[in-house]
């Protein structure tokens, strides 16, 4: 006699990607909750319809979709009949005695699992964006294995937070955690018919999340089930030798080690390669401080930008520090300009930045100064691309008589230098002048594509 399976809610098409499994598959139904009853001196007992082809114990697995599906209430809620104490008592039946309850929570808004005979278990809805799924268990069976496969396609946020209380269950059963979020709270599990102490998996019921596509997982889930109990549903049952590499030629063993030798001349080549972007990273990374950092690494990283990459003669105005300047002298050609940096978290920073530069010019020591910079890093816990223009507005022709250099112009134009070639001299041209330094990487590209357009590094 072929083994059976139900599924409940479930469509007509969902099981009809099952039928390759050569099993007699039946469809039922149980609705949401419709209200609540005391049986079982529970006065908040929800109550249900539910319509089965047949009771139970006649299957050797069954699969409950709690998720809206409108076709398939459609098709059974008129057959459904209102569900009793005695229909938990021969659900708590089946799965004690008989086979294994599958459980997919969807968006129904039970409370617990008492209806379909699993007592003890909290649900509790989910109203928040989560967005992690972890991993709970030891990968030391084929079984535990399936569910760290299968992570990536859990639906997130989940439907139902899962609170547990083992102690209505007998010492020999256990709850096995499959997935918990980053607070803790559960969001699969199975009942196994085993002691915590005990690895060895032996299923009971297996309570799961929604997945992108439940019909693929339950497919995989009930081949691990049938390799542990191999009599349950035996179509599917398929020995682990039989699928095995074991009794063929060695010439198979011999691809085998072809195989890893390239795995191992892969990895020592990967681990190279890593290097030597840890190199590059540690050589550059000077240059991403001028977009991320403040105070005196911001100033030391401003600095070896304008020295190494745009070949500029700059003091540290801190070591030869006379009085309480400490701005830097910056040599362009036969000017000298006295720079002011300023790193910091204000999306709007002070217009007392502008107004200092003029003031330490006036205080400057050096005759020869010809004109003020301000090189500004700001709204530093944004990210480059979002952060918007400083000193628009009514401080902007306050900028006009500076030099004003956003440190995200000074990175691109650094990138530009590096990576696409342009002329260093060409990008002193965009940092040293009056008023607002101004260069949008992505015109420049598209202007080196372009011979026909006029290229242009000033936006």
């Amino acid at each position: 006699m072929p083994s059976r399976l139900l599924l409940i809610n479930f469509s007509k098409q969902e099981a009809e990607r099952l039928s390759n499994l050569k099993i007699d598959i039946d469809r039922g139904y149980v609705s949401d909750a419709e209200g609540y009853t005391d049986f079982d001196s529970n006065k908040n007992a929800e109550i249900v319809r539910f319509y089965l082809p047949h009771p139970p114990f006649e299957y050797d697995i069954i699969v409950a979709n709690l998720n809206h599906n409108e076709d398939v209430v459609k098709e059974f809620h008129s057959k459904a009949k209102k569900g009793s104490q005695s229909d938990a008592i021969e659900f708590f039946k089946f799965w004690t005695t008989n086979g294994i309850l599958i459980i997919f929570l969807g968006n129904y808004k039970y409370k617990d699992l008492l209806s379909l005979g699993i007592g003890k278990v909290g649900l509790k809805k989910v109203d928040t964006n989560d967005i992690t799924c972890k991993y709970m268990l030891n990968e030391d069976t084929s079984f535990k294995k399936f569910f760290k496969e299968i992570q990536r396609e859990v639906t997130m946020p989940t439907n139902h937070y899962l609170s547990l209380d083992e102690k209505m269950f007998a010492p020999e059963k256990s709850f096995r955690t499959i997935y918990r979020n980053p607070g803790n709270y559960i969001l699969a599990t199975y009942l196994n018919d085993r002691p915590s102490y005990d690895s060895a998996d032996n299923p009971d019921v297996i309570i799961l999340p929604q997945f992108k596509n439940n019909i693929i997982v339950l497919e995989k889930l009930l081949k691990e089930i049938t390799k542990i109990y191999t009599k349950l549903i035996p179509e599917l049952y398929t020995p682990d030798w039989i699928e095995s590499d074991k009794y063929y030629p060695s010439e198979l063993k011999s691809y085998d080690d072809a195989v890893l030798d390239i795995i191992n001349e892969t990895r020592e080549k990967i681990s190279v390669l890593q290097g030597k972007k840890e190199e590059a990273k540690n050589k550059y990374c000077f240059l991403r401080r001028v977009l991320s950092s403040s105070g005196d690494e911001l100033k030391k990283s401003v600095m070896k930008v304008l020295t190494e990459i745009f070949k500029l003669e700059v003091t540290d105005a801190d070591e030869n520090r006379k009085g309480d300047l400490a701005e830097d002298i910056i040599k362009y050609g036969s000017s000298i300009s006295l720079a002011e940096i300023k790193g910091v978290s204000d999306k709007n920073p002070t217009p007392r930045f502008i107004t200092q530069v003029w003031k330490h010019i006036h205080h400057s020591k050096h005759k020869d100064i010809a004109r003020g910079a301000l090189i500004l890093n700001y709204d530093i816990k944004t990210d480059p691309i979002e952060r918007p223009l400083a000193y628009q507005g009514e401080y902007e022709k306050e900028l006009e008589d500076i030099i004003f250099i956003d440190t995200r112009v000074l990175f691109n134009l650094a990138l530009a230098i590096i990576d696409y070639d342009l002329p260093v001299e060409d990008a002193k041209k965009v940092l040293f002048k009056n008023g607002r330094a101004s260069f949008v990487l992505d015109e420049y590209l598209e202007n080196k594509k372009s011979p026909h357009k006029q290229e242009t590094v000033d936006s």
